[in-house]
């Protein structure tokens, strides 16, 4: 079986190469795991199921870690090389993100306030201001920072940091209104609208320039993300602890709604069922356009679990 596109892994990391390899690596061949022409070991193929490692993958790599936050690394059916978390190391970190996520929900607006005040500041430099206007609009819309070299296969994805001018539309009657709409991480698509006079204004003489023209054009993510390190109060938060802070505070809001015109749910069906609908309404907030595909997402990455507990609590057993 051929990988269909030349890489392979060296000391350095992956690399991609211009001849078409046989993969060194781990496939499945009629449902079962492949290494060569030779079956997998069981423990081996025991593994590759508990990383979740998807049918179509090619050349999958186990690290040798036990320890190691990524368990392995494959090509995945775009032609990209794609990490599996090891699940101990995963779950460890998302308690720690969701404990960083309460501390920041602390001096998440005194953030946002200075964001704004800089942003608008015209003695400071280009790229402190547009560093600013990133961190303004991640703070009140919870879109991911991006980077600059993002892909899905053939296809380029966004986020705050290389958004282009037709990714941006001001409306023309209510001008506090932005919408973003563009091709986020994984392909999802992402469609977004806030409402801010100052950002509208800002982005204003913005979107008259070469559509592929960036939004940000005077800074990037390293300076977004150093424009958020130098903020006062910061104490090491990230860009993404802004899409955690709305994906949590969504949910709880959305729990309280469904709290005060439903009964709770009473069986672990009925929490499933509530727990996916709350899902769908911060992956909604979050900006994706399918809602119920990004549910799931939605509930391990930008949820802390702690919002489920007085539901799940009254669950009979």
């Amino acid at each position: 079986a051929s990988t269909g596109q030349g890489w392979q892994h060296t000391p350095k990391g992956y690399i991609r190469t211009k001849e078409k390899l046989q993969p060194d690596g781990f496939y499945m061949k009629d449902g079962k795991w492949m290494k060569g022409d030779k079956l997998a070991t069981k423990a081996e193929a025991e593994q590759l199921k508990y990383l979740h490692i998807p049918p179509g993958a090619k050349d999958v790599r186990l690290n040798p870690d036990p320890n190691a936050t990524v368990a392995a690394k494959y090509m995945n059916t775009n032609g990209n090389v794609q990490g599996a978390s090891n699940p101990d190391k995963a779950a460890a970190n998302a308690a720690e993100k969701f404990n960083r996520a309460r501390d920041f929900a602390k001096v998440k607006q005194s953030l946002e306030n200075q964001a704004l005040k800089d942003m608008n500041n015209k003695n400071l430099s280009a790229s402190v201001r547009d560093a600013a206007a990133a961190n303004y609009v991640m703070s009140i819309s919870g879109l991911r920072v991006g980077s600059t070299d993002a892909k899905l296969g053939a296809v380029k994805t966004y986020g705050i940091s290389n958004l282009r001018t037709y990714h941006v539309e001001l409306d023309t009657v209510d001008n506090t209104k932005v919408n973003f709409d563009f091709v986020g991480k994984k392909g999802t698509a992402v469609d977004k609208t806030v409402y801010s006079k100052p950002l509208a204004d800002y982005l204003d003489s913005k979107t008259y320039g070469n559509k592929n023209d960036k939004i940000f054009s005077a800074t990037s993510y390293a300076g977004i993300s150093s424009y958020m390190s130098s903020m006062q109060g910061a104490n090491g938060f990230t860009p993404k602890d802004y899409r955690t802070w709305h994906g949590t505070t969504t949910a709880l809001a959305t729990i309280t709604d469904y709290n005060s015109k439903y009964e709770p749910p009473a069986t672990l069906k009925e929490f499933k069922t509530y727990q996916k609908e709350v899902g769908m309404t911060v992956a909604k907030q979050l900006g994706h356009k399918n809602a119920a595909k990004e549910a799931a997402t939605a509930i391990k990455y930008y949820i802390d679990p702690v919002v489920w507990t007085p539901w799940q609590m009254g669950i009979k057993k």
